[in-house]
């Protein structure tokens, strides 16, 4: 296994932060904590079709497998159901190690623009089989969405990602808008990063609930931070918004992501002090000398 150093976290590469978005992209199979999982299906192109990277985590969502892997196991159902907010109804599915997952049937489904998001106007639904070192066969209670990746790759100048931002009752209350250009680059406008409906004291998450997290206030850094597997790592919606993030109960520290400049640096101290002050643990790492952000660092560009 090699590990890389991103400012003071040693980083584990090809554990499931790494692996499980590979899964759901254009690699389609890999092994996640002794499961084997294999996407490949003629219905499900790796070109035009993707889940989101966060299928493995256990919850109702259909962007999530229903399963529970190893890793989470655990914690036992009960304590899940309890950090998840998820309903007793709601079967409990286990990944055992030796498993392996594959695509059993895809169903077409089209149309659904609940944040009329250009990504959910095609879906297919891949409904999965767990098979056993022993031949048992078991199936998850619902079906694992894939999204077209054409609509976001050839969409118009406006295009955007919509991150929704999910506040402490795991219900999304808005949604941060990014807009890029049809490279897939920042959009050359006043401002590129608008809000919708309410973020404030939300993050948009791009991992689980566990017992430590890492915030910063961009999503680029929060995707630099968690793209080599470090963790669960959520994002504020601007640096501003930092201090106001809520937490469950659940989570007992908190690692700070500061920008190299004075101004953020004040923003990260600031919020700090506020977890700090509910009893949060709290540590603030930075980016290498030279670089103004974690985006950077990971980049290499120098400032």
């Amino acid at each position: 296994m090699t590990h890389r150093r991103i400012t003071d976290l040693s980083i584990a590469e090809g554990e499931t932060g790494t692996v499980a978005p590979l899964i759901a992209g254009r690699q389609r199979c890999g092994v996640i904590k002794g499961v084997e999982a294999d996407f490949r299906h003629p219905d499900l192109p790796a070109d035009d079709w993707e889940a989101r990277p966060f299928w493995y985590v256990w919850g109702e969502s259909p962007s999530h497998a229903g399963i529970i892997f190893p890793y989470e196991a655990a914690y036992g159902v009960a304590e899940l159901r309890k950090l998840k907010a998820i309903d007793d109804s709601v079967p409990a599915v286990f990944a055992l190690v030796g498993d392996k997952i594959t695509v059993e049937s895809v169903v077409p489904k089209i149309e659904d623009r609940r944040f009329d998001h250009p990504h959910d106007a095609q879906q297919r639904l891949a409904y999965l089989r767990i098979e056993r070192p022993s031949g048992e066969v078991r199936y998850p209670a619902g079906p694992l969405t894939f999204y077209g990746t054409s609509q976001i790759k050839n969409g118009a100048l406006r295009e955007t990602f919509d991150h929704i931002v999910t506040r402490i009752v795991r219900q999304p209350t808005g949604i941060q808008r990014a807009y890029l250009d049809e490279g897939g680059a920042k959009a050359k406008f006043a401002k590129v990063k608008l809000p919708l409906g309410r973020v404030s004291g939300g993050a948009i998450r791009l991992g689980p609930v566990c017992e430590q997290v890492t915030v910063c206030e961009g999503l680029e850094d929060g995707l630099s931070l968690a793209q080599p597997g470090a963790g669960s790592v959520w994002v504020a919606a601007g640096a501003s918004m930092l201090p106001a993030m809520q937490f469950p109960p659940a989570v007992r520290s908190v690692v700070i992501g500061a920008d190299g400049d004075e101004a953020r640096e004040r923003e990260a101290l600031k919020a700090g002090a506020a977890y700090a002050a509910r009893g949060i643990s709290v540590r603030i790492i930075r980016p290498l000398a030279g670089f103004k952000d974690f985006n950077a660092e990971l980049q290499g560009a120098m400032s």
